[in-house]
């Protein structure tokens, strides 16, 4: 099957005359209104098809961390942002989703020789107002994340690199009919089981951990899945207690700050590994400890190849002069 093709480009213009966006927010930010700015296109660069949707709590915490900036001055920048037209208002303040139609005018040079062209602003809006459309038989926008059901758990941020709102094909050339056939589908999803020995089952919500960071593992997965009932509820407490001290041994290794951002990336690409992952046991499997905790090296081998990828764009990035 042919490679995707490339979605994101590795530098873009920036004019040295202030615009009004950048104007105000260095009047009112000063160095950090300007330094945020940057980054915020930094991180649209680098991000699959140019826009980015914040409309839950662990993709708004990866972004803020990502531009270094706090959740509070940045949502008052990023309205100012959307005040000014530098992005998109509507999608801001309906769906949360950051996306500039100036910058993919000014990013079109990138796509000139490759097959796919870059995505439309257009398109973008398509792709978040479907539930404006009651007659359309595209599926809706889930009200909490904002995207399509399908492609929720598959765009979930990993190690700084912006998700993917997958859907799209790029591979414009290609026939159909065989690469259809060549695709295999994910493994439906596997119900959890009500065990039937002594150890009764017990929601999630229902049992507090001792350990903090074993709690926060608790607290994210129940957040993905809060109907879910796990069946051996003293098996999945000793995982989370597993996953707590995996992740503080993780910690010295990586260049994540507190133990509580690395249990959320590493979450996330479990998540992903999940939504397009090749091996056939990761995709589907059910979200609870005892199966984040069986693919471990899968998880922490996936998030490592995301920083590298990520390290040689800001690499590369820093290579071009200004």
């Amino acid at each position: 099957m042919p490679r995707e093709e490339k979605r994101t480009v590795d530098y873009f213009p920036f004019y040295a005359k202030d615009g009004d966006t950048l104007f105000i927010l260095e009047h009112k930010y000063q160095c950090k209104g300007s330094g945020f700015f940057t980054n915020v296109l930094r991180f649209l660069a680098l991000t699959p098809d140019h826009h980015y949707c914040i409309n839950n709590e662990t993709k708004r915490m990866r972004f803020f961390a990502t531009v270094k900036c706090d959740e509070k001055e940045g949502e008052e920048m990023l309205n100012i942002m959307a005040t000014t037209g530098k992005i998109d208002k509507k999608l801001w303040e309906n769906n949360k989703v950051i996306v500039s139609d100036d910058f993919l005018q000014s990013a079109k040079y990138a796509y000139k020789d490759r097959i796919n062209e870059i995505i439309s602003i257009e398109d973008i809006r398509n792709l978040y107002n479907k539930e404006l459309k009651p007659d359309s038989k595209s599926p809706k926008p889930d009200s909490k994340s904002g995207f399509p059901p399908e492609n929720q758990e598959g765009n979930t941020p990993v190690a700084g690199f912006p998700p993917e709102i997958r859907g799209r094909n790029t591979q414009i050339k290609l026939n159909k009919t065989k690469l259809n056939n060549n695709i295999e589908p994910a493994a439906p999803q596997q119900p959890v089981v009500i065990s039937q020995n002594k150890t009764p089952a017990c929601r999630k919500s229902d049992t507090k951990m001792n350990d903090p960071l074993a709690q926060h593992w608790q607290d994210i997965i129940t957040s993905n899945r809060p109907d879910t009932i796990w069946g051996n509820w003293g098996k999945e407490k000793g995982q989370l207690t597993t996953l707590a001290k995996k992740t503080r041994e993780l910690l010295l290794d990586t260049p994540v700050e507190t133990e509580t951002e690395l249990a959320d990336l590493l979450f996330a690409a479990f998540l992903e590994l999940r939504q397009i992952g090749t091996d056939k046991l990761i995709r589907g499997s059910p979200v609870i400890p005892s199966q984040v905790a069986y693919f471990w090296p899968k998880i922490t081998t996936y998030v490592a190849e995301r920083w590298e990828e990520r390290k040689q764009a800001e690499a590369d990035f820093m290579e071009i002069p200004f």
